[in-house]
């Protein structure tokens, strides 16, 4: 591989992987998750990975959270990829164009649960909860979103487009355990008390003990 091709490549990975990021938080700031992990699910060997974190919390695209490999995306970072998107002609301050088309060819295809474009935006989300999802599930998912729409409009829109993420991993045959834990972290974080009970039912019921 020559010099060229190697730095498309490791762009290549930085945007995949930070895109991802966006796409597994919905843009919540709070919300952290293994970063480390994502690269492996991702295919990416443990260098590639480990030199594209480096890369994206140096330009302060993520936040480092623990000396685990906790990361979390910045207020850079959600720009960066709701830039790419609504704009995939244009370059922005870390990635160019060509970047943008090869992930959305070949990664992005697939239905997610909510992913903002843009500040003001409103993530609506409208799946349905898989039938593969159990009554109690069911239950504590829609008083979840109950106490969602009853918290402060700013942090609203973050909230709901986890939900979204949850209800897909909770109708997945096998639900990503790390990737439940981080959206009920982040729920957690912007729900304070009020939906403790609530989020340490469905830590049980969707991670028993894992």
């Amino acid at each position: 591989m020559g010099a060229a091709e190697d730095l498309n490549r490791r762009e290549q990975i930085r945007y995949h992987l930070l895109r991802r990021a966006h796409e597994l938080t919905g843009g919540a700031r709070d919300c952290s998750f293994n970063f480390m992990q994502l690269g492996q699910e991702a295919g990416f060997s443990p260098e590639e990975t480990r030199l594209a974190m480096q890369y994206l919390i140096g330009e302060g695209l993520l936040k480092p959270r623990t000396l685990a490999g906790a990361v979390s995306i910045t207020h850079q970072g959600v720009v960066e990829i709701e830039n790419s998107i609504r704009k995939p002609n244009d370059p922005t301050d870390h990635f160019d164009p060509p970047t943008f088309t090869m992930v959305n060819n070949n990664t992005f295809n697939a239905p997610v649960g909510a992913v903002q474009h843009g500040a003001g935006s409103v993530a609506n989300v409208t799946q349905n909860v898989s039938t593969n999802v159990s009554n109690d599930v069911k239950v504590l998912l829609t008083q979840l979103r109950d106490q969602v729409d009853q918290s402060p409009s700013e942090t609203r829109d973050e909230a709901t487009s986890m939900i979204g993420e949850l209800e897909q991993e909770a109708g997945s045959a096998t639900p990503t355990k790390w990737k439940v834990r981080a959206l009920l972290a982040g729920l957690g974080t912007i729900l304070s008390g009020t939906a403790s009970n609530l989020l340490s039912d469905l830590a049980i019921k969707l991670l028993g003990g894992g």
